[in-house]
């Protein structure tokens, strides 16, 4: 087997690779040196097509137990954590905006607000893929 048929390295590799783009870009931003939208789309689109073939060679390599998991925890988990995510956003219960420096710019709060779904998407993830497999064990 190879390094890359094993769903374990081509995580890897897809999370150290993903992770060196990250820093590189915000090394970079850090340094003073600012992308053009041209250049970050390019970026983009090539970390795109990396992480589609590594996550397809995952989903493949899964059995069907695995699969069905992975689809119930995404629908439940991730459709409850976007409701709680933007239920924070929305609603604000959580004093989200005292979190935030005062002169977040538009970009920031952005991306902090996106980050707040995404955070509570995962979170829901995890919970409905552990009661899955709680429940059928």
């Amino acid at each position: 087997m190879t390094l890359f048929r094993s769903a374990w390295a081509r995580f890897a590799v897809g999370m150290a690779a993903g992770l060196f783009l990250a820093g590189a870009i915000t090394g970079l931003r850090g340094a003073g040196y600012h992308l053009e939208p041209a250049g970050l789309l390019a970026l983009f689109l090539l970390w795109a097509v990396g992480a589609a073939w590594l996550v397809g060679g995952y989903g493949r390599s899964l059995d069907e137990a695995a699969r069905e998991a992975k689809k119930w925890a995404w629908y439940w988990g991730g459709s409850i954590g976007m409701g709680v995510g933007a239920f924070a956003l929305v609603f604000e219960p959580l004093g989200v905006a005292a979190m935030l420096p005062a002169d977040a710019s538009r970009p920031d709060l952005l991306a902090g607000g996106a980050g707040v779904v995404v955070a509570a998407q995962m979170l829901g993830f995890l919970v409905a893929w552990a009661w899955w497999w709680g429940s059928r064990r």
